[in-house]
């Protein structure tokens, strides 16, 4: 029920510089938010905080456009290769047909009494060990969750900007 052209027009255009401003900020508070939403939400002990640190606010701005993008995925696929399976759930491709995978936590092999399964004392290549997942990991829902608070936080500048 809103015209967005008219919006444009009538309230970010007019105040082309504050809306800017506003938007730069709302990068480092959805970024943030992110990071906070993830951390928060970890049920390991001992996390290397990898997902965390791989995601980064990565902004652009011209005379007459203004943005940011948060999380690049091919950066997102070098330092943390499992934010996919996190934020959607699931097990991996090998998990699902019950073969072993090579895996570990910061180096160390899995902790027997936190999988349940004793599984995951035999070396898989250089630092990894095997590892048979039995469960799929719960989805987190990181990404979508930021989205829901980005457009909260956008009709809230909008507001801002209109009155």
């Amino acid at each position: 029920m809103f015209n967005a052209k008219q919006i444009v027009d009538e309230w970010i255009r007019r105040d082309w510089f504050e809306f800017q401003y506003q938007v730069h900020e709302l990068g480092n508070q959805i970024l943030s938010y992110m990071q906070q939403f993830i951390t928060s939400r970890i049920k390991r002990d001992g996390s290397t905080g990898n997902l965390v640190r791989s995601i980064n606010l990565e902004p652009f701005v011209g005379m007459a456009s203004v943005g940011w993008g948060i999380g690049k995925i091919s950066e997102m696929d070098k330092l943390a290769p499992y934010w996919y399976l996190i934020n959607y759930g699931g097990m991996s491709f090998i998990a699902q047909f019950g073969l072993g995978t090579g895996g570990s936590f910061g180096g160390e092999a899995p902790d027997p009494m936190k999988a349940g399964t004793g599984v995951g004392k035999q070396r898989f290549g250089s630092g990894n060990f095997v590892m048979f997942p039995k469960s799929p990991i719960a989805p987190m829902h990181f990404v979508e969750s930021s989205r829901l608070e980005l457009d909260r936080r956008i009709i809230f500048i909008i507001q801002k900007l209109k009155g």
